[in-house]
């Protein structure tokens, strides 16, 4: 009779997780699901990996003209930006839904807020809508 109940409970708890966790991914292309939060997800060292403007990959070109981009973000909310040889400190905090993240940079406070598609250890995808413009980065773990 013991074995038949634990059965059913590990069933329904299964059961359970399944329907909270898959109906309730944050990110438009994921992850469902992470044991990490999100600002330890963000922290970290990233490397710019693809950019696209306007539905055209521009990687090659952007990379080209800007170098390495190089994206450093820290728990206690700072960020720094390498391109090239320029290098651009800024602070960093969550929208209120946490689907956002908004930088401000350090010098003129000019901010910039980028809508999280995708946040997992190794991926940063985020999308930047500019006037009519809409860019797309991709961003891998150094």
């Amino acid at each position: 009779m013991k074995k038949f109940y634990f059965t059913q409970l590990f069933a329904a708890t299964l059961m359970f997780v399944a329907v909270n966790f898959t109906s309730c991914k944050k990110y438009e292309e994921g992850p469902s699901m992470s044991l990490r939060s999100k600002k330890a997800r963000l922290a970290g060292e990233w490397k710019l990996d693809k950019v696209i403007y306007n539905g055209k990959d521009i990687t090659s070109e952007f990379l080209q003209l800007m170098g390495t981009v190089e994206l450093n973000i820290e728990k206690d909310g700072t960020a720094e930006m390498f391109y090239g040889t320029q290098r651009d400190e800024s602070t960093w905090e969550f929208n209120s839904g946490k689907d956002k993240v908004i930088f401000t940079d350090t010098r003129d406070k000019e901010t910039t807020t980028l809508t999280i598609l995708r946040l997992t250890n190794s991926e940063f995808f985020a999308e930047e809508v500019d006037d009519s413009d809409k860019y797309r980065w991709e961003f891998k773990s150094k």
